[in-house]
């Protein structure tokens, strides 16, 4: 009986906690909102950030596009339109949003590189289909060597089902390469301490993770680049003194190439 009774009361206390921090969410996006409405845009940027600490979704980080867009934060503002239509891909609006803060920001607009099905289609499901159809293809034709049916066929559907498993294996691999460059994928940002609206609008990318190393090149804030792997398939990094953190990242044409900051970049997958 003892048992029990500590048992309900555990399930009140997560409950209560659960609720909580739900109305803690809550809270702190309509003190954004009311902080936005009343023109206070950088404590409405400071709460939403803090919000979505705690919580991610679109809304959230559409809102907080707009408000970087309002204070000249161009990359920041592309950052988190292109979080927001991870979210929902459908969205017009964001990708309206997305495609004029591009063209204000003189940068090219991101590419998806994959169709709207593959988008909403998980890798996962392409490797639960790849199965259902080797195994019940598989069995089919044995059934039909069984029963002796014409050699033709048994070759048409043999053919059918290679056909079949190779074009759903190209699915497994084009989905995997997809989400392997978008959890690699970062954008440039400006650091905080620099005005997106003053006379350079570029990040460095350094030929050596140094602060002291020339640039091999330079991209502007809100341009996408991608974190480059080691052979080992690791992601390319390095820690200086002070601690640090540089990234080898490239443009999505391969053309330029370099090191940065990591706080000079926003990473697409991560909060």
């Amino acid at each position: 009986m003892n048992l029990v009774i500590q048992f309900l009361l555990t399930i009140s206390v997560v409950n209560i906690l659960s609720s909580e921090n739900s109305h803690s969410k809550e809270q702190l996006f309509y003190d954004a909102v009311r902080l936005e409405s009343s023109g206070n845009i950088a404590e409405a940027i400071k709460t939403y950030e803090k919000a979505l600490s705690e919580a991610s979704s679109a809304n959230l980080h559409g809102n907080l596009a707009n408000l970087y867009y309002l204070n000249d934060k161009y990359g920041k503002s592309i950052l988190h339109y292109r979080k927001a239509l991870l979210l929902e891909p459908d969205n017009r609006d964001f990708q309206a949003n997305l495609d004029h803060v591009c063209k204000v920001a003189k940068v090219s607009t991101p590419n998806n590189g994959m169709s709207q099905a593959l988008k909403g289609f998980p890798k996962d499901s392409w490797k639960v289909l790849l199965a259902i159809i080797f195994w019940s293809g598989l069995l089919i034709i044995c059934f039909m060597f069984y029963r002796r049916f014409s050699t033709k066929s048994i070759t048409a559907l043999s053919c059918c089902w290679m056909a079949l498993n190779l074009l759903f294996t190209y699915f497994i691999y084009q989905s995997a390469k997809r989400r392997d460059i978008m959890e690699r994928t970062v954008v440039a940002l400006n650091p905080s301490s620099v005005s997106e609206n003053n006379s350079s609008t570029d990040i460095q990318l350094r030929k050596f993770a140094a602060k002291t190393s020339s640039a091999n090149s330079s991209v502007r804030f809100g341009e996408t680049l991608i974190v480059d792997k080691s052979g080992s398939g690791t992601l390319q990094t390095h820690q200086s003194q002070g601690t640090q953190n540089w990234l080898l990242v490239s443009t999505q044409d391969k053309r330029r190439k370099g090191w940065v900051l990591e706080d000079e970049v926003g990473w697409l997958t991560r909060n």
